[in-house]
């Protein structure tokens, strides 16, 4: 005696002869791939530039920081320039250290706006490590932005 399979399973074919997908489930799983698909790339567009925005603040939080320790560790003067949307520079006094960093490159892409309280573009802190100025700094990419704050009685960086 032989046992067949359930005929819902075979749909009225023998099971060995059903060997492809339909057009109809083709058709059906390829609409379904795309529409997690459009759902998917926007927010991962949106979690790419809020990393970068990120990783961007925390590399200026991290510069002025060294900026203000540096010239504490060598009673000198230390200066963060901010000299374009996009690019600021870290220099001592004698400019025998300079670095200058660039949040339009990789891995950033990102633009900045520094609002300082003197109206000037740059914050130099002294041998104690006081700054000359406090103020504001806001990075941005597609809509997403950071925001961090210099104290001008402390000079430290915080994010609020």
């Amino acid at each position: 005696m032989t046992q067949h399979a359930p005929r819902a399973l075979t749909a009225g074919r023998p099971l060995r002869h059903r060997r492809a997908f339909s057009l109809v489930e083709l058709v059906i799983t390829l609409v379904l791939i795309g529409t997690l698909a459009a759902l998917a790339v926007p927010r991962f567009a949106n979690a790419s530039a809020n990393r970068r925005v990120e990783s961007a603040a925390q590399r200026v939080l991290a510069d002025c920081r060294y900026a203000q320790a540096r010239a504490r560790a060598t009673s000198d003067n230390y200066t963060v320039s901010f000299i374009s949307e996009t690019a600021y520079r870290l220099s001592d006094d004698g400019k025998r250290h300079t670095r200058t960093t660039d949040l339009s490159a990789e891995p950033y892409g990102v633009a900045y706006n520094a609002t300082l309280r003197d109206g000037g573009t740059a914050i130099t802190f002294n041998g104690f490590g006081m700054p000359s100025t406090g103020g504001t700094i806001v990075l941005a990419s597609r809509g997403y932005s950071v925001t961090l704050q210099i104290d001008a009685v402390t000079g430290e960086v915080t994010r609020p």
